[in-house]
């Protein structure tokens, strides 16, 4: 799967969780992820966080788990 895939389905998923936070009334949650999917580089810098994040927390011995609801 390549990175423009995988950047697509991050920017995706941020689409949903926008939809859900919309649905649960947690509008200040639905304008925040809005405002930042107009950024066009929204998507890679998602990706980014979640790279940075989960090297940290192998730095600090602890294990997580990143689940992934489309695949």
């Amino acid at each position: 799967m390549s990175l423009r895939h995988r950047l697509h389905i991050m920017k995706r998923m941020l689409e949903d969780y926008a939809c859900i936070f919309h649905s649960l009334n947690e509008l200040p949650y639905c304008k925040g992820l809005i405002d930042y999917l107009n950024d066009p580089e929204a998507g890679y810098n998602a990706v980014l966080h979640l790279l940075r994040k989960s090297l940290e927390t192998e730095k600090k011995k602890e294990q997580g788990l990143i689940v992934n609801p489309y695949g």
